[in-house]
């Protein structure tokens, strides 16, 4: 994914723990590069993965033919996804502690701010639910499949 502010584009950069910001003539201006420890893929994930895709409405119907084997990278890419807003750029890393993800926040000429915990919902392990960053909150869209009805949650973030 991309993001554009202010005349410039936020893109992955050249490789997983870096984004990219290039001016309006798409010159590379400079990169946020996160110098975190990569988190390990466990076991638990896999199997919690692995069983998702094989029974999922969406998946179980070719999880033999075309998935099958599920190849694993050894560790998480070390950015999950990046929001800009209002003059911040707020990275999502793969760190998740008690329903909250780590984020880290930079100005938008890429200085280190802060780093936050903010609450995501996951639709399966892999994928959160729909997210937009807007105006300093999180503004996440999540199916409540129990209920049948679609829930809005907003996180301020500080």
């Amino acid at each position: 994914s991309y993001h554009a502010y202010n005349n410039h584009i936020f893109l992955p950069g050249e490789d997983d723990a870096e984004i990219a910001v290039l001016n309006d003539r798409l010159q590379k201006q400079f990169a946020i590069r996160l110098d975190q420890e990569r988190i390990k893929v466990d076991r638990e994930f896999k199997k919690r993965l692995t069983h998702y895709l094989k029974t999922s409405l969406e998946s179980k119907t070719i999880y033999e033919t075309h998935l099958k084997p599920l190849i694993f990278p050894a560790y998480f890419p070390v950015i999950a996804d990046f929001f800009v807003d209002s003059g911040i750029v707020y990275v999502m890393t793969w760190k998740r502690e008690k329903g909250n993800n780590e984020f880290f926040t930079y100005d938008t000429k890429g200085r280190f701010k802060k780093r936050i915990m903010i609450p995501i919902r996951y639709e399966t392990d892999l994928s959160p639910y729909p997210t937009l960053v807007y105006k300093g909150k999180l503004y996440q869209l999540v199916d409540n499949e129990k209920e049948e009805k679609w829930e809005f949650y907003i996180s301020e973030i500080l």
